[in-house]
């Protein structure tokens, strides 16, 4: 029988969504989710996460989306998305040297000005990004300026998405979607530049192999298989933030369209033809070919509805719990 199955796995900032689709007959199979927290970070102002917890959370949803009837021998391939910017440091077999820091964590803002002297016109010319608020460049050279011996045991930067690839397939690599976001990625070339890399003091082997979202980046192992489930040999994508496949979802395919995404945080997006730089906004490649995203960010819309679910709403959560529906239809 031919391969039918395609599975999408989002990893949030309070959620982590898996969508099983059948591809022959179009068809949405099954969507699972679960629930996910920062975990206690060393200053209650930085916004960390468990990069552990993200792999245990996929082996729940994939058995949840077998238990609903998706053959994994029949799976055609994988796909994974995230929130992209963050600092997240590991060693040359995956294992986490630091927690994943959150896009809402402002631990670098006080090395900006300095990281800005050294590269922002370079990043600005051939990125498009100002280092700043949501610069995952700026992000990582905190670690490298203020956790030096963690920065010294690090083989790699990662990203959620490529991270999760690593275990899956053994390789390491990024998608060019999330390396966006970080200002040492030069959108003429589609490939990292070292310049700026060597600029900003960071090492150039810490940043592997860039792929498109589309692009087969490996086959699952015989030891994820028998972690997760999934057929040995499964094709693993390259995967992509966000935000981008919104757009997808919504019909915005073409230059010129816009749309609105909505999660953790918001961004108010328009697809150009072409980068678009300006100081109060990102932009990046879209996952579809040819396009870029500009985005205003608005940085806590569903974190602040999850803040009034947790202190304001113990009645929907607990008539939610007795019907099995979701709290927020009852905030709704």
């Amino acid at each position: 029988m031919d391969k039918r199955y395609l599975i999408g796995i989002d990893i949030g900032t309070t959620m982590m969504k898996a969508v099983f689709l059948d591809a022959v007959d179009g068809r949405l199979v099954t969507t699972q989710t679960a629930e996910i927290f920062p975990v206690k970070a060393e200053n209650p102002d930085w916004i960390e996460y468990d990069a552990e917890q993200w792999w245990k959370h996929i082996g729940d949803l994939l058995k949840k989306g077998w238990a609903a009837g998706v053959d994994p021998s029949l799976v055609a391939g994988i796909c994974f998305g995230g929130w992209a910017v963050m600092a997240f440091l590991v060693d040359a077999q995956g294992k986490p040297l630091c927690n994943p820091v959150h896009y809402n964590d402002m631990r670098h803002m006080a090395d900006v000005a300095e990281l800005d002297a050294a590269v922002g016109p370079l990043c600005v010319e051939r990125n498009g990004n100002f280092p700043g608020m949501y610069s995952g460049l700026a992000k990582q050279y905190w670690w490298m300026k203020h956790r030096p011996q963690v920065y010294g045991k690090a083989a790699y930067f990662s990203t959620e998405v490529s991270w999760v690839n690593f275990r899956l397939t053994g390789i390491w690599g990024w998608n060019r979607t999330e390396a966006g976001f970080y200002g040492q990625y030069n959108a003429g070339t589609g490939q990292w530049d070292d310049e700026i890399i060597e600029k900003a003091g960071l090492r150039r082997d810490m940043f592997p192999k860039l792929h498109d979202a589309w692009e087969v980046m490996g086959h699952v192992t015989e030891q994820a298989a028998l972690e997760t489930g999934l057929a040995p040999g499964t094709p693993v994508l390259g995967g992509v933030d966000d935000a981008s496949p919104v757009a997808i979802a919504t019909g915005a395919v073409r230059e010129g369209q816009c749309y609105l995404s909505v999660g953790s945080g918001a961004n108010v997006v328009v697809n150009a033809a072409e980068v678009i730089s300006h100081p109060t906004t990102i932009t990046y490649p879209h996952c579809i070919p040819g396009l870029h995203m500009l985005i205003a960010v608005l940085s806590s819309t569903g974190l602040s509805y999850k803040w009034m679910r947790n202190n304001f709403a113990q009645v929907e959560e607990a008539l939610a719990k007795t019907t099995g529906e979701d709290p927020y239809d009852y905030m709704n």
